[in-house]
């Protein structure tokens, strides 16, 4: 399982796999070294390294290989500090930059300097074990490019490259490149993607085992800074070119543009989960592409805007192009636009569809399928199920099918609850079948897979399965825990987050648990509400338990909750679980002559998103502001009652307010009448409230009530 598909099913790729065979073959040339602690007068051994991978780069010849040394390399200077080897390999002797094996080397850039690495017009080369990333947030563009000349015949692989303000890879023209094993987080502009190629774009490409997230949630030193100039960056976006390009077993994921977006001919995504992205899932705009055994979920990543993207869009001016769906599983919880749409900005455009032995899920209103005129549809074996939609499934051109009508559509089709374990929006879903499903053996063998998107043999029944998983025969009890793991995010030290999680039975007979425990992590993470402990589930039925978490400390924390059972295959199912705890902020409001009790504090941060408190009878409050997001603005209500309103009258209303220590420097105050309804009509309520930027000098606040 997971091994490249290009040579059998897409054809002419064969070079790169012997170039890769190639390039894991023994070297025969020379090994160098670069230290944090070398100089680049010295010669380049393991006794005497050099000083900076920028000069290391520049000596290798053909067969080299160059050892960068565990430590943090700062870049500055262009072009100096930037990894850029001046000639190529050949077929048998490539040049190789890697890391120190167990000590990755950490390559991090500032001062606007434009890339960490630079391979453009070389090839036969390959880099692994290298983590590239901003200094301390300083301003640091790409952290790879190959523009300025075609390159072939590159490796790159264990790369994390995380926190730069531009693309993590930005490639123009490259063929027989392979990317994997790669984390890509955090670029302002994208993950991996670049300019229209001069020299044929993209060609013979495949993309392996890779992680592209949160692309765009990160520029120039502040995490959601809306000062970002991109506004769609996506996971994986590149322009025309003839292909082919492979992308398999890699996850898009959070992206504040698409999941993955291609407009080259011949794609073939399989064995991919594209999640929680804010517009588009999968975009495909060339003939002769692909998407199999892939699961889709989550547009939007939380959020209820309403947008004009889609889990799925297909878009070609090429005529009779032709684009294929299979086993693949969408989901959309939000709604207010098409689960799916195909040629809708080119309507003339004739094109061929083929979609089998796919899930559409659509749980959220006004939210159907929807074909053009143009599209020549193969349509079979797909289970639909639309609850919000009034009954609509599919438009195509000027006609609508319905639930009712799907067997016009094709053979095979059904609608109905795909039951799956646990659909998601904005966090982890678990997208395998339960029992019961409609989806289970229902599916056609005609051009099936023959394995699933976790690697499982199809068909495990009576027949094939639709959708991205395939459900696997269980003679026995079968534990499933949902979701599967789960990372808290930010909570503030002496604060705490709460999970429920869901212990299914998805096997024939019963499930016995035994005593749930918090094996690690017992510091910060505890069980509470245990209703599985000890208990007998049957087969189909399901118990809940909660995680808290209470960080004890700042940082990233982990924790492990370990559920024996007596599932023949999991005896013990250990659910893993993250966090992170942040300091919180402390807010002191002193008010005379009332009480700052209860007064409602709305934070505003990097003039997005909020977090609120209420201050408590002692006049404090715990704000939690994640690491590397300042407060923008701060407000503070306070509603007053009649009698409140009275002592103000007379006496005028004073303040104080302290935030993290420092009493705020500029305030505008007022004090506002609020008309009661009903009875009281001409009656008011008093309150008060004002906004302040952090910090400055201790200064009293004087508050006066001014008419209405």
């Amino acid at each position: 399982m997971n091994k490249s598909r290009f040579v059998g099913a897409w054809g002419g790729i064969s070079t790169l796999a012997l170039c890769v065979l190639l390039a894991e073959a023994a070297w025969c040339g020379r090994t160098f070294y670069v230290s944090t602690t070398g100089n680049n007068s010295n010669a380049g051994t393991l006794a005497q390294p050099w000083a900076t991978p920028g000069y290391g780069s520049r000596q290798l010849q053909p067969g080299d290989t160059l050892i960068i040394l565990g430590g943090t390399y700062r870049l500055r200077q262009f072009d100096d500090d930037i990894i850029s080897p001046q000639v190529s390999g050949t077929a048998i002797d490539w040049i190789t930059i890697q890391g120190e094996i167990g000590n990755r080397p950490v390559l991090a850039g500032g001062d606007n300097l434009i890339c960490a690495v630079d391979f453009g017009g070389v090839s036969y080369l390959r880099i692994q074990n290298l983590e590239i990333t901003s200094d301390n947030g300083a301003a640091f563009r790409d952290a790879m490019e190959c523009l300025d000349a075609p390159s072939s015949h590159v490796i790159l692989e264990d790369l994390y490259i995380h926190q730069v303000d531009e693309f993590g890879m930005n490639f123009a023209d490259v063929s027989y490149l392979e990317i994997r094993n790669c984390r890509i987080t955090y670029c302002g502009f994208g993950a991996i993607g670049g300019p229209p190629g001069q020299h044929g774009g993209w060609r013979n490409v495949v993309i392996s085992g890779c992680t592209l997230a949160y692309s765009g949630h990160y520029y120039q030193g502040t995490f959601d800074n809306p000062a970002n100039p991109y506004d769609r960056p996506d996971g994986f976006g590149i322009e025309p070119s003839s292909g082919p390009v492979e992308i398999y077993n890699t996850t898009a994921e959070h992206n504040r543009g698409d999941g993955l977006d291609s407009k080259a001919q011949n794609t073939y995504i399989h064995e991919c989960i594209v999640s929680n992205n804010s517009c588009d899932g999968v975009k495909l705009w060339g003939t002769g592409s692909k998407v199999e055994n892939c699961l889709i979920y989550g547009r939007g990543d939380g959020s209820t805007t309403v947008t004009p993207w889609s889990p799925v869009v297909i878009h070609t001016e090429q005529p009779h192009s032709t684009f294929e769906l299979v086993n693949v599983t969408v989901d959309d919880a939000f709604g207010e636009n098409y689960i799916m749409h195909v040629q809708y900005d080119s309507p003339t455009v004739p094109i061929t569809l083929t979609i089998r032995n796919s899930i559409f899920s659509g749980r959220g209103p006004e939210c159907p399928i929807f074909f053009a005129h143009a599209v020549a549809p193969v349509v079979e074996y797909n289970l639909f199920y639309f609850p919000n939609n009034a009954g609509l499934v599919l438009n195509h051109g000027d006609r609508s099918y319905d639930s009712s009508e799907l067997a016009a559509l094709g053979a095979g089709n059904k609608y109905g609850d795909p039951l799956f374990v646990s659909p998601a929006f904005g966090t982890n879903g678990d997208y395998h079948l339960l029992p019961g499903s409609p989806a289970l053996d229902a599916g056609t063998a005609t051009g099936a897979p023959s394995k699933d998107l976790e690697g499982h043999s199809r068909p495990q029944g009576d027949g094939v399965d639709m959708g991205a998983y395939e459900k696997l025969l269980v003679n026995g009890p079968d534990i499933v825990v949902s979701p599967s793991s789960w990372t808290f995010g930010l909570v503030g030290v002496g604060s705490s987050s709460r999970k429920v999680f869901t212990v299914t039975n998805a096997g024939n007979q019963d499930l016995q648990l035994g005593t749930l425990s918090v094996a690690t992590g017992t510091t910060d993470f505890r069980l509470e509400n245990d209703n599985c402990s000890g208990q007998t589930i049957v087969a189909g039925a399901n118990r809940t338990f909660e995680v808290v978490f209470a960080p004890t400390a700042a940082g990233a924390r982990e924790g492990r909750i370990s559920i024996p059972s007596n599932d023949p295959d999991t005896p013990t199912l250990n659910l893993e679980l993250a966090g992170s705890g942040t300091t919180p902020t402390l807010i002191h409001l002193q008010l005379n002559p009332v009480s700052s009790a209860g007064a409602r504090v709305v934070a505003v941060l990097n003039n997005k998103k909020t977090v609120k408190a209420t201050i408590g009878a002692d006049g404090t409050v715990n704000l939690d502001i994640p690491p590397g997001r300042s407060v923008t603005q701060l407000t503070i209500v306070r509603t007053f009652t009649r009698s409140e309103r009275q002592a103000i009258s007379e006496n005028g209303l004073s303040g104080t307010l302290q935030f993290g220590g420092k009493a705020v420097s500029r305030a505008s105050v007022r004090l506002l009448p609020r008309q009661r309804k009903g009875p009281s009509a001409t009656d008011s309520d008093g309150f008060f409230s004002f906004t302040a930027r952090q910090a400055g000098s201790p200064r009293s606040l004087t508050i006066v009530k001014k008419k209405p």
